[in-house]
């Protein structure tokens, strides 16, 4: 399977793709965030994206996901990235002013993976 995120869901991604490793053997992240819920430029709409997610999963009531609740606020993509073997694609645009484009070139050289590609797209 090939698991995709794209921004915050970046981070959705990447935790389930380092949980179940066997399972996915790809990722496609977007416009990744590459930083925990405390440290990046984010801020308040970060936050609300983390508390509307913590509701969804308590209706969901899908254990499988529950880890992702507290790793989520804890852990950013960024760490998540070094235990990350498989192929990988990271797309992000340059002129992005909410998502710093560093962030996939941080995420793109964290991975230890062998089968991954870097593209920043020019005025996007």
């Amino acid at each position: 399977l090939i698991l995709s995120g794209r921004s915050i869901g970046a981070q959705v991604a990447v935790h389930l793709a380092v949980l179940f490793p066997t399972l996915f053997r790809a990722l496609v992240l977007d416009s990744a965030v590459a930083t925990s819920a405390t440290g990046d430029r984010l801020g308040e709409a970060r936050l609300a994206v983390l508390k509307q997610w913590h509701k969804e999963l308590e209706n969901a009531n899908l254990e499988v996901l529950q880890p992702l609740d507290a790793d989520l606020w804890r852990l950013g993509t960024l760490d998540k990235m070094r235990a990350f073997n498989g192929q990988l694609l990271l797309l992000h645009g340059l002129a992005d002013d909410l998502v710093p484009y560093e962030g996939s070139e941080s995420l793109h050289a964290a991975t230890p993976s062998k089968q991954k590609e870097l593209v920043l797209v020019k005025d996007a």
